[in-house]
């Protein structure tokens, strides 16, 4: 019923989406870097790598048809965090002020670009290829169990791309693609 308008992380980069924790802490996922905040949005602030990170060899999204398709984040809680582009993989565990490289989820010796990730917890999470490595052959999701360190194949029902999928409060997972929605059973 009543809406007060805030800061908006325009910082002269492409925002793409907002993605917030709880009420103070949040990320702003823009092309090829993030902004967070730990105040509701008042201030925003560039985050950086951790400084074992080759920034030169990242990739980087481009502008233009399916700019983010490859583009990801998810800030579980104040800390913890994960970030994709293009399918490199970042953690966090200070809020998004400072990413981490992950190893980047790979098969068939080349890497995969992710367009969904999200966690139950710091350890358990899923990862939804982008709809390009999706043809023409299915490529599968990617389940860890150990904060995205390693990331193992779950094969989609026969006959299906997944488009994306989300996670309840209570850690049931649901993925959907093509006209059909599937609950995950373990």
């Amino acid at each position: 019923l009543t809406w007060r308008q805030t800061q908006y992380p325009d910082l002269k980069g492409l925002p793409y989406r907002l993605e917030f924790a709880d009420a103070e802490h949040g990320l702003s996922i823009e092309l090829n870097e993030t902004l967070f905040t730990r105040d509701g949005g008042n201030t925003w602030h560039r985050s950086r790598y951790c400084a074992n990170v080759d920034v030169k060899g990242l990739s980087s999204a481009e502008l233009g048809t399916g700019t983010f398709a490859g583009t990801t984040a998810q800030l579980l809680d104040a800390e913890h965090g994960w970030w994709s582009v293009e399918g490199d993989l970042f953690r966090t565990t200070d809020g998004g002020a400072t990413w981490c490289r992950l190893p980047s989820i790979r098969r068939s010796g080349r890497t995969i670009v992710i367009q969904d990730i999200h966690f139950a917890d710091r350890n358990l999470g899923w990862a939804v290829p982008s709809r390009q490595e999706q043809r023409p052959d299915r490529t599968p999701c990617f389940q860890t169990q150990d904060g995205g360190s390693s990331w193992i194949p779950i094969e989609a029902p026969p006959e299906t791309r997944i488009e994306g999928f989300t996670l309840t409060g209570n850690g049931t997972v649901y993925f959907w693609g093509y006209g059909r929605l599937y609950h995950l059973v373990r």
